[in-house]
C-alpha cells in the first residue's frame, strides 16, 4: 500500500509547488527591490514562496488524510469556464470590457465640458504656480493652505 492516502492533495501539493518553483527561477534574473521600492521580481517571490508553502502543506495533508479517493470529473463548470474566455476572446475587441474605462472618450467629453464651461474652473482652480515654483505646490499639496481645493502648474 501506497504511503499517500488522498492522492488528490498530495498531487495539488506538488502542483503548487511546481508553480511556485518555476516563478522562481523565471523571475531570479529580475531586481528584487526593497519594500519601498519595490521591484519588478518582488511580487512574484512572494507569490513563489506562498505557492510553495501551501503546496508542502498540501502535498503533507496528503499523507495524513484519511478521506476515500474517487476520481470524478465536473464536465459543466469546465465547460462554462472554457465557454466564457472563448467568447470573451472572440468579441472582446468589439465589445470591450463593461465597466472598463475608455479613455479617449473619456478625456474628449471632459474637455467639450471645460469648453462648454460645466465647470466652475475659476472655483476649483484656487491655486496657480509657475514651473519654477513647482516645489511649492507640492508643499501645498501635501499641507493644503486656507481655501485650497486644487492648484495647477501653469508654464
Amino acid at each position: 500500500m501506497s504511503p499517500v492516502r488522498n492522492p488528490k492533495d498530495f498531487l495539488a501539493g506538488l502542483l503548487f509547488m511546481a508553480f511556485g518553483f518555476a516563478t522562481l527561477v523565471i523571475g531570479w534574473s529580475y531586481p528584487l527591490g526593497t519594500i519601498s521600492r519595490m521591484g519588478p521580481a518582488y511580487f512574484p517571490r512572494i507569490l513563489a514562496a506562498l505557492l510553495l508553502g501551501f503546496g508542502a502543506l498540501l502535498s503533507l495533508r496528503g499523507f495524513r488524510s484519511t478521506e476515500d479517493f474517487v476520481v470524478r470529473w465536473h464536465w459543466r463548470p469546465l465547460a462554462i469556464v472554457l465557454l466564457g474566455a472563448g467568447v470573451f476572446g472572440l468579441t472582446g475587441q468589439r465589445l470591450g470590457v463593461v465597466g472598463a474605462p475608455d479613455t479617449i472618450r473619456d478625456l474628449e467629453m471632459g474637455v467639450r465640458a471645460l469648453e462648454a464651461g460645466l465647470y466652475p474652473m475659476e472655483k476649483l482652480v484656487t491655486h496657480k504656480f509657475s514651473l519654477e515654483d513647482v516645489g511649492k505646490g507640492f508643499e501645498a499639496l501635501k499641507n493644503p493652505p486656507t481655501g485650497y481645493v486644487k492648484g495647477i502648474v501653469m508654464p
